[in-house]
């Protein structure tokens, strides 16, 4: 039996698919409902393949360019982007003032965001 990627889109509308089918290959049981997917779902092959070899190389990006043959700026690149895939890049406390003093954030929101940056700086 084939294996569809879960990581694909509505080919109508583009949003993420979710699963809601799962079953057993072995006595052909399925089970419906709505299940949560993880935060590394949304990565693709060659995503999931770069942060294999971090692991891999324990997060030596010198051993990450040899391993993967691309350059350190290159490696440092897929790293920031996947931070952002995956919604662990930290906003800077000027940036978040900056927001706020534009009007694009609300007081509570600024209050939350410095609140949870100085929870991870702990």
């Amino acid at each position: 039996m084939n294996k569809i990627s879960l990581n694909i889109k509505c080919p109508s509308c583009r949003k993420e698919l979710v699963p809601k089918v799962l079953g057993c290959e072995s006595c052909g049981i399925k089970i419906e409902g709505n299940f949560a997917s993880n935060e590394f779902s949304v990565l693709d092959l060659e995503e999931i393949h770069f942060l294999r070899i971090f692991i891999l190389t324990e997060g030596r990006i010198r051993d990450m360019e040899k391993v993967l043959g691309i350059s350190y700026p290159t490696v440092k690149t897929k790293l920031l982007a996947l931070k952002r895939k995956l919604g662990l890049e930290t906003e800077n406390v000027m940036d978040m003032l900056s927001s706020f003093e534009e009007g694009k954030i609300d007081y509570m929101a600024l209050k939350n965001k410095l609140t949870r940056k100085g929870e991870t700086n702990d």
